[in-house]
């Protein structure tokens, strides 16, 4: 069941009118409030993310194809995502059956630990 909202909150609304990229690899649909330079980076860094995390998993060099969407959303900052989600979640996971959806502000800690795999 959905709840129609007859008035957008006003903080939503300016959250909705922000330029976001989307950007597409093998393993993520990345939507982003970042330049498309930052984001092409971010997504170069979780694929690299995705396969080091294969490797030591699997034992595999190659990230697995997964059987759904991995729907990634990176926010400026935790306070614009804090005002879209309505928590105080800096970052979030919350799969599906038919997509994966991952949540983080771009000055989240996991993205710079993330920038730091890719790098070494």
């Amino acid at each position: 069941m959905f709840l129609q909202l007859s008035v957008i909150p006003p903080s939503l609304l300016l959250i909705l009118r922000d330029r976001w990229v989307e950007v597409r690899s093998d393993n993520f649909h990345i939507y982003s409030q970042q330049s498309t330079r930052q984001t092409n980076r971010f997504t170069n860094d979780l694929e690299v993310w995705c396969q080091v995390a294969s490797f030591v998993i699997f034992g595999v060099s190659s990230c697995p194809k997964a059987s759904v969407l991995n729907l990634v959303y990176l926010f400026d900052d935790v306070e614009t995502l804090q005002t879209f989600v309505a928590t105080n979640e800096t970052a979030f996971f919350a799969p599906s059956p038919r997509a994966t959806f991952l949540v983080f502000a771009f000055n989240h800690a996991w993205i710079s630990s993330l920038r730091s795999l890719s790098r070494a």
